[in-house]
């Protein structure tokens, strides 16, 4: 909201009971939703999945590729 609101000034905050600066406010305000922030962990928690699986299918595309040229 406040990208949206030039004459809002924020000056301090409170957060679960504890007063926050007005940095802290703003860094906050910078994150992404829930919804971005879940796709990201997702993402990096599939990271290795995803590259053992390639992995897995160069090994088995190379031992394909060796077995034709046995056959030739």
């Amino acid at each position: 909201m406040l990208k949206k609101v030039e004459a809002l000034e924020i000056k301090a905050g409170v957060i679960e009971g504890k007063v926050s600066s007005k940095e802290e406010i703003e860094a906050l305000a910078k994150l992404p939703n829930r919804e971005g922030l879940l796709s990201m962990l997702l993402s990096v928690l599939q990271a290795p999945v995803r590259n053992t699986a390639l992995a897995f299918k160069a090994v088995a595309d190379q031992k394909d590729g060796a077995a034709a040229l046995k056959a030739s």
